[in-house]
C-alpha cells in the first residue's frame, strides 16, 4: 500500500488530522500513529494495527500501490463531462425583466416577448429524443425574470413532466426569480410542477436593496419580496405538499455587505427565517480591478465566516456542513457538461448562464442542436479543458477539489483565483469546519507525504 498524494495534514493541540481531496475524507489520526506516518517512507503502512489500515484504506488516506488516482480523477471528470444518463437544461422562458437593476449582464440583450410554439415544441421534441438513455432530467427555470411568462412554464413542465413519468425518469427542477411575482396562487402552480427549489436574491436590507433592485417603473421592490415570504408560512408551518427549498442569495458588495445581518434580523422576526436558507455571495465585476465596489476574495471570506457563526449563534439556523466542506469537482456547470445547455426564447444555445443573449456565445439552436458547435470556439474550450495536462495542475494536491479553477467562465476570461489565492481559500475552508465541528487551534502542516 503507499500513501494518497491528495492527502493535507493537520495538526490540534493534541491531536493530528488528514484531509483526502480525493475522497473528501476528513480523519483524525490515532494516538502515535500520526508522525510516524507523516514524516517516514511508506514501509511504515505496513506496521500499522489492521483495523487502522482498513480505516485509513477506507477514506482514502491510504491506497493500493496499483491504484492510479490521476487516472481515475480523469475518467470521473469524463464521465461527468460526457455521460449521456442525464440532462441538463436551463430555459429562460422570456429574457423580459420587472426590474431594472443597473449591473444586469443581460440589460444590453433584454427583448420582449416570451418563448415561441417552435422553441417550446422544440424542447420537449429534444427530451423525447433523448428519454432512451436519461436517468436523470434537471430544469432550471432563468430569465430575465421567469415568472413573466408563467404560462409558458406550466406548458412546458407538464409535458416534461409526462414524459419522464412515461418513462421512469427521475424529474428535478428549480427556478430563479427576483420573488417579486411569488404570490401564494403562483408559489402553489409552481408546487404543481414539481419546483424543488427557489433562488432570490437581495441586494442586502430594504435600503440597499432599493438603491439597486427597483422595478421598471421606479418603484422600490423589497417590501413586497418579503411580504410575499411571509405569505408562505402558513403553508411551511402545515407542511402543505411536499414543498420547494428557498434560497435566498444576498449578493455582498463593500457598500451592502454589513447590512445583511439586519437581513437576517428581520428574517427572524418575520418568522420567515423558519422556511428560507439565506446565504452570502461574493459580486463579481470584472471591470472593478480595485475592489473598490466589490469585496476582495479574503474580505468576502472573513465576513462569510462571521455570517454563519452569526446565522447559527444567535439565530438558531443550522448551516449544513457541505455549505462550506470543500466539495470534489468533476465537472464545475453546464459549460463544461456535453448534455448540458442553456436556451433563450429563440431557441438559441449557449453554455452558460451568463452569456444568454450574447450572439458570440450561441452554439447553435434547440431546433438544430449540433449543427453549429463546431463553428464556436467556446464550446471546445469548455468541453475540453482537462487539468491534468497542465503539469501546475497535475502535481497539485488540491487538485480533486479546484480542477483547474471552479468557475469555467472567468477560467476562460483569465479572471479566476490564481493558485494561491485558490489554495488559501480551501485552506481556510477546511480550518473554518474544524471550528465548526468544535476543534479549535488548528494548524495546517503541509501538504507533504
Amino acid at each position: 500500500m503507499k500513501k494518497s498524494i491528495f492527502n493535507h495534514y493537520f495538526r490540534g493541540p493534541e491531536k493530528f488530522y488528514v484531509y483526502n481531496a480525493f475522497s473528501n475524507a476528513l480523519a483524525e489520526f490515532p494516538d502515535g500513529v500520526a508522525e510516524n506516518f507523516i514524516n517516514n517512507d511508506e514501509e511504515y503502512i505496513d506496521l500499522l494495527d489492521d483495523t487502522v489500515k482498513k480505516d485509513m484504506l477506507y477514506g482514502g488516506i491510504i491506497i493500493e500501490n496499483q491504484f492510479d488516482e490521476l487516472k481515475q480523477l480523469q475518467i470521473d471528470m469524463y464521465n461527468a463531462k460526457f455521460g449521456n444518463n442525464s440532462l441538463g437544461i436551463t430555459i429562460a422562458p422570456t429574457l423580459d425583466c420587472n426590474f431594472n437593476c443597473p449591473y444586469c449582464f443581460e440589460r444590453g440583450s433584454r427583448k420582449r416577448g416570451n418563448i415561441t410554439d417552435s422553441v417550446m415544441d422544440g424542447i420537449v421534441s429534444f427530451v423525447k429524443q433523448n428519454v432512451q438513455n436519461l436517468k436523470m432530467l434537471s430544469i432550471s427555470w432563468y430569465g430575465g425574470e421567469p415568472l413573466l411568462a408563467m404560462d409558458k412554464i406550466n406548458a412546458i413542465s407538464s409535458e416534461l413532466i409526462d414524459i419522464c413519468d412515461k418513462n421512469n425518469i427521475n424529474y428535478r427542477s428549480g427556478i430563479t426569480t427576483n420573488g417579486y411575482l411569488l404570490d401564494n396562487y403562483t408559489f402553489k402552480t409552481l408546487v404543481d410542477l414539481k419546483i424543488q427549489s427557489i433562488q432570490i436574491p437581495l441586494d442586502g436590507d430594504v435600503h440597499y436593496h432599493d438603491i439597486t433592485r427597483r422595478h421598471v417603473n421606479g418603484a422600490v421592490t423589497f417590501d413586497k419580496i418579503i411580504y410575499n415570504l411571509k405569505n408562505l408560512k402558513d403553508l411551511y408551518d402545515t407542511k402543505h405538499s411536499i414543498l420547494p427549498n428557498i434560497a435566498l442569495r444576498l449578493n455582498s458588495t463593500r457598500k451592502n455587505y454589513q447590512s445583511m445581518i439586519n437581513v437576517l434580523d428581520l428574517l427572524y422576526k418575520e418568522e420567515i427565517l423558519n422556511y428560507v436558507y439565506p446565504y452570502v455571495a461574493r459580486v463579481f465585476d470584472n471591470n472593478d480591478t480595485e475592489n473598490k465596489y466589490t469585496l476582495t476574495e479574503n474580505e468576502f471570506s472573513e465576513f462569510e465566516r462571521k455570517f454563519i457563526t452569526t446565522l447559527e449563534n444567535v439565530y438558531g439556523k443550522e448551516v449544513e456542513f457541505s455549505y462550506f466542506y470543500p466539495n470534489r469537482i468533476t465537472s464545475a456547470c453546464t459549460c463544461d457538461k456535453f448534455n448540458s445547455f442553456v436556451i433563450d426564447p429563440l431557441g438559441n444555445l449557449c453554455k452558460c448562464w451568463e452569456e444568454i443573449g450574447k450572439s458570440s456565445a450561441i452554439i447553435g439552436n434547440i431546433n438544430n442542436v449540433g449543427e453549429d458547435r463546431r463553428n464556436n470556439n467556446n464550446y471546445y474550450e469548455y468541453l475540453l479543458f482537462n487539468p491534468l495536462s497542465n503539469n501546475q495542475c497535475k502535481k497539485c494536491n488540491f487538485l480533486p477539489i479546484c480542477m483547474g479553477g471552479h468557475c469555467p467562465l472567468r477560467r476562460r476570461e483569465k479572471k479566476n483565483l490564481s493558485c494561491e489565492e485558490q489554495k488559501k481559500k480551501l485552506i481556510e475552508k477546511l480550518l473554518f469546519s474544524f471550528n465548526r465541528l468544535g476543534i479549535t487551534n488548528v494548524e495546517y502542516i503541509s501538504d507533504k507525504s
